[in-house]
Parts: structure tokens; C-alpha cells; sequence
């Protein structure tokens, strides 16, 4: 009987932890009229929204837990480091934080970062692609867990 209970139990902790593997890598996939919520790794707090319409493709940043007033760089990229870095002011909506030096996104005062930027289907189109938040010397502080947008 005890074995069985310690069999039982190696076997739960094996589903368990590879089922939050396979959560951790999974590839969210935003079909044309839709929009996902692409949660960051490693347990970050906030998200990225990504709204895919026929032409332009919408990142909605919510990020939550950042150094106060410390500047950060909000890329998305492919795996060769091609993409678009958000900014300048002119192409970003910021509901918390704050924009300097066209690209240079501060959090608020509760290290709090709200930020969207609408760019042409083209920068993301059939590749897998991850959203970005750096620190200003080019530190990872941040990635989203990888997607792609389908028609």
C-alpha cells in the first residue's frame, strides 16, 4: 500500500510539473479579428494584449512591479532580434507612466507601466514573435512568452 501511495504521488508531481512546463513555453497564437492576453515569463506581473485586425496589429503593455522613475526600452522581436521598438511619443498611447527621449518609457511612482502602440501587420506577420521591456543600459528585465499572428 505504501508503495503504491509514493508511486502515486512521483507520478502527480511528474503531470504537475511538466504541465507547467508546457504552459510556460506555449506559443499563443492571435488569429486575424481577435485579440489574446500573452502573459510574461517567469512570473512577472502584467501582460501584453495583443489586438490583430486586418492591417495593424495593436501591444497593449500593462506591467506592474518596475523601479519607479527608471527608464525602460518596450521592443517586440523575433528570435533574430528583428521587430519594432516602441516610441516616439507620437505613436504611443501612455495611460501610467511616462515617455522621455522618444523612447525611453519611466513607470510611475508605484513602479507601474500602461503603454500601446499600433503598428502595421507586416513587423509581425507568420513569425514568433516576444514583447520586450528592457532596462535603458539593454538589461532584460522583462519578456512576454512567445506568439504569433495567423490569418
Amino acid at each position: 500500500m505504501r508503495t503504491i501511495k509514493i508511486i502515486f504521488v512521483a507520478a502527480m508531481f511528474l503531470v504537475i510539473t511538466s504541465c507547467t512546463f508546457l504552459k510556460y513555453d506555449q506559443l499563443f497564437i492571435v488569429q486575424q479579428g481577435d485579440t489574446a492576453d500573452v502573459p510574461f515569463q517567469e512570473k512577472k506581473n502584467g501582460r501584453v494584449t495583443v489586438v490583430y485586425n486586418a492591417s495593424t496589429v495593436d501591444f497593449v503593455v500593462s506591467a506592474r512591479g518596475l523601479q519607479a522613475g527608471k527608464g525602460y526600452n518596450i521592443s517586440v522581436a523575433d528570435a533574430n532580434g528583428k521587430g519594432v521598438m516602441f516610441g516616439p511619443k507620437e505613436n504611443v498611447v501612455i495611460r501610467l507612466g511616462t515617455i522621455e527621449d522618444e523612447t525611453i518609457f519611466k513607470s510611475n511612482g508605484k513602479g507601474n507601466l500602461f503603454v500601446s502602440m499600433i503598428n502595421p501587420v507586416r513587423i509581425a506577420e507568420a513569425r514568433e514573435m516576444v514583447l520586450q521591456i528592457k532596462a535603458a543600459d539593454g538589461t532584460e528585465i522583462i519578456k512576454s512568452r512567445p506568439f504569433r499572428l495567423e490569418n
